[in-house]
């Protein structure tokens, strides 16, 4: 017969294992909570978790490259730096460009004013023909240089930029799985099985997208826009001023299309993070929906899913469109400003 515990000795021991507390209890360093507070039932932390998870906060551009490291950032501005010289390049090209055509333009009317007879054009073809082949190899020449800094400038700063962003991803979802870990039961209650990993694939490369190389375009699209405007000012200030009329409307236009693209994007990704969590918890018991024969409504339900986020991808796809068609009407007004302004000019 099993000997008998005095009852003090058991009351003596739940006293000590209530001062203990659980051993994987995460509040065992917190100090102890007033005797006026009452103690939050599981409800109010589903609720408390819910309405955190929820409430997303916006981070700044530049706390998106928080886990870089130094390196990596000096990296970062070298590459930004010859994407600039990248960009400036293409207006220079424009430019020479446009002077090797001219040159070919006056020559031939030399020419042709030359063979109908004109003595003092034929007179001067000598040396318009060497003056010609002086200014048409100098300016092939200065495209040939241009065009190799350029190819060496684009592969430095695409080949740095991916690089970081890659690594960068890398940390992201690495920082991102270990927060996870560290939460509490029921902060998954308002998770889905699959949407961690969803949320790992897209969110994730979605911030990629924006810290890799895509940065290093935008500094070469503004370098080329910048110079472009300074080389028309200096060239043709009052053409370039008509031109500059078209800048509100193309700002104004970018700005609505970013606005609706992004908040599409969004709701595309809540609907592919749902059907993944539909996946994963139908693959985790796949024994109970095949004992039910539940695969056709698990089905449907999936596919109403993919088709939420079909039908939104759809929409972006319509503001996308409409802005790149704006974009292009404002071309053709500044198309017409120009030949206005050459055709008064005349």
């Amino acid at each position: 017969m099993a000997p008998r515990i005095p009852s003090e000795t058991i009351e003596a021991t739940d006293e000590q294992l209530s001062k203990r507390g659980r051993f994987f209890s995460r509040n065992k360093h917190q100090k102890p909570a007033n005797e006026d507070e009452k103690p939050s039932t599981g409800d109010e932390v589903t609720k408390i978790n819910t309405s955190a998870s929820t409430d997303v906060t916006p981070v700044g551009f530049t706390e998106l490259f928080r886990f870089a490291t130094r390196y990596e950032l000096i990296l970062d501005f070298f590459g930004l730096i010859a994407a600039a010289g990248a960009g400036a390049a293409q207006p220079l090209m424009s430019l020479l460009f446009g002077n090797l055509t001219q040159d070919f333009v006056t020559f031939g009317m030399t020419l042709a004013e030359a063979k109908t007879g004109n003595a003092t054009a034929a007179a001067q073809l000598p040396a318009a023909a060497a003056g010609f082949r002086h200014t048409t190899s100098k300016d092939a020449a200065s495209l040939v240089y241009i065009g190799v800094a350029m190819f060496c400038c684009t592969f430095i700063y695409m080949t740095i930029w991916v690089y970081t962003g890659e690594v960068a991803s890398k940390r992201l979802r690495e920082r991102y799985l270990q927060s996870i870990l560290r939460q509490d039961i029921a902060f998954f209650d308002s998770v889905g099985a699959g949407e961690v990993a969803t949320r790992i694939q897209t969110d994730t490369h979605l911030v990629q997208q924006g810290i890799s190389e895509k940065v290093a375009m935008c500094c070469n699209f503004l370098a080329a826009f910048f110079t472009g405007f300074i080389l028309a000012y200096i060239r043709s200030w009052r053409l370039a001023l008509a031109m500059s009329s078209i800048l509100p409307c193309i700002a104004i236009t970018g700005s609505f299309m970013n606005k609706f693209v992004s908040k599409y994007m969004q709701m595309s990704r809540q609907f592919i993070s749902d059907s993944g969590s539909l996946a994963e918890e139908v693959i985790s018991t796949i024994r109970t929906a095949q004992a039910f024969g539940t695969q056709k409504a698990l089905a449907d339900i999936y596919d109403t899913h993919i088709n939420k986020s079909r039908q939104v991808d759809a929409q972006a796809a319509v503001w996308h469109g409409a802005g790149l068609a704006a974009f292009f009407l404002c071309d053709i007004f500044s198309l017409r400003s120009r030949f206005l302004f050459r055709y008064h000019s005349y």
